[in-house]
């Protein structure tokens, strides 16, 4: 799980360094043709992060079919388990067991399966987490890009009144 983890730690760095080491030109000092390659550089930038959003999201997926089948057997686990209680005297000697006693011992009985389900609940939300943040900057990069090409319409229609 810890590789995982670091994958997606890895990817949202990657997807955070994309965002915001791009670059915005002043178009009104810079020639028109820096706006075309800022574009150029943008949408490249855009492909790496919408890449590592299709990454995560299939591992996202992945890893919410995981969780459901660790809660399943964990959930198994811990019914046999308390079946086999069940079925065991409450009396034993001179000592009476609680319910609270019995569903320890199925918790007990069950805890590898329970401690499963767990870390595939913690990996689920780790990756939904990597999902929200890798979607939020590719959103911030079409938003630049937005924004670079309405400079260069502007501009644009500014030298076409200029003629």
């Amino acid at each position: 799980m810890q590789t995982l983890v670091d994958h997606l730690a890895a990817w949202v760095q990657e997807a955070m360094d994309l965002t915001y080491s791009a670059q915005v030109p002043d178009l009104s000092v810079a020639p028109i043709s820096t706006a075309a390659e800022a574009l150029t550089d943008i949408r490249r930038r855009m492909d790496r992060v919408q890449e590592l959003f299709a990454k995560v999201m299939q591992l996202r997926a992945s890893a919410h079919r995981n969780a459901i089948a660790a809660k399943a057997l964990a959930d198994d686990a811990w019914d046999s388990a308390a079946m086999k209680r069940r079925a065991a005297p409450v009396q034993r000697g001179e000592e009476f067991y609680s319910a609270r006693e019995r569903e320890a011992e199925a918790n007990l009985a069950s805890l590898a399966q329970i401690r499963a389900m767990r870390e595939a609940a913690e990996l689920h939300h780790r990756c939904d987490e990597a999902y929200e943040v890798i979607r939020l900057h590719h959103r911030g990069l079409e938003r630049v890009r937005a924004d670079i090409l309405a400079t260069l319409r502007s501009v644009q229609f500014e030298s076409h009144l200029e003629r």
